[in-house]
């Protein structure tokens, strides 16, 4: 399915999302952090509508079983194919893995779908406990939305795929397995994910799209421990913090259109570059010298 104008599509497929849907190269929340954070290079090597065939990161049984549980969690996704193997050591677990990978499937072994199967049984129930708490009762999984930024190169696309959308009451769920719940460490840990940057972002989108729901959009994390006991809870970042990201997301919108409109993804610039060691690091040196001289 091909976008053509700005909206909500629940019909689209991940595999439609992520084979780029809409008619040019789109933004997305992980390209906003991209092409900040690193080069518009690597950016654009990792973008399927720019470099179609750019290969994917490699799989590891976290990524697995956290993909896996999320599909069964949503009740949607890319599919999955599980294998009765204790390792993909042997050649027919091999054969069997890039099979599944070759078909666009997550492989998983038979005892991680099993412990996903868990956690998916225990995130469904707290998807529809957090929708209710916050007023309402329905809701759809992996819901895409597409719309379009004016910049000064021109129009740019951006898209977004909501993992939990109740339209009814403008809200966003976006379920995570994740053992870093706790204070202090979540803050640090939901900013590294870029966190923050989608709770911007897609309530950014909705309101382009939405402009009815203007100020009324929510969008909730909603966390859940894969290991026993399973604790959860819900967190919702506050405006200083959203604030903060729209005018990152502004910066990198900026950014991506002047590489688009100009067919260019540069990488870092050529030549010698000076660099300074941070200053807590010449502190320490500075006192440790310090101290070895009053020894």
């Amino acid at each position: 399915m091909t976008i053509t104008a700005a909206g909500i599509y629940p019909d689209i497929t991940a595999r439609e999302y992520f084979a780029e849907p809409c008619p040019q190269p789109a933004l997305t929340n992980s390209g906003i952090k991209t092409i900040l954070a690193k080069t518009p290079l690597e950016f654009a090597y990792a973008h399927p509508g720019i470099t179609p065939d750019s290969p994917e990161a490699a799989s590891t049984a976290a990524k697995r079983f956290g993909d896996v549980a999320h599909q069964l969690s949503l009740g949607k996704g890319r599919g999955y194919a599980v294998g009765d193997y204790p390792t993909w050591g042997s050649n027919d677990a091999k054969r069997f893995k890039a099979g599944a990978e070759e078909a666009g499937l997550t492989p998983v072994k038979r005892a991680e779908f099993e412990a996903a199967e868990k956690c998916a049984a225990i995130m469904k129930d707290k998807i529809a406990e957090t929708v209710a708490l916050l007023g309402g009762a329905k809701y759809q999984t992996e819901v895409v939305m597409a719309w379009q930024e004016e910049t000064s190169r021109g129009p740019i696309w951006c898209r977004a795929m909501m993992d939990v959308w109740a339209d009814d009451i403008g809200l966003i769920i976006d379920p995570k397995f994740s053992g870093r719940l706790h204070d202090g460490e979540f803050e640090n840990h939901a900013s590294n994910m870029g966190w923050d940057f989608q709770d911007s972002f897609y309530r950014r989108g909705i309101t382009k799209i939405r402009p009815d729901l203007a100020g009324r959009v929510r969008f909730v994390n909603l966390l859940c421990d894969p290991k026993p006991p399973h604790v959860w809870r819900c967190r919702e970042a506050d405006e200083a913090t959203t604030y903060s990201c729209e005018l990152e997301i502004d910066r990198a919108i900026e950014k991506f259109a002047a590489c688009l409109y100009a067919r260019e993804w540069p990488g870092y610039p050529k030549g010698i570059e000076p660099w300074t060691a941070k200053s807590y690091t010449m502190a320490q040196r500075a006192a440790n010298s310090i101290m070895e001289t009053e020894e």
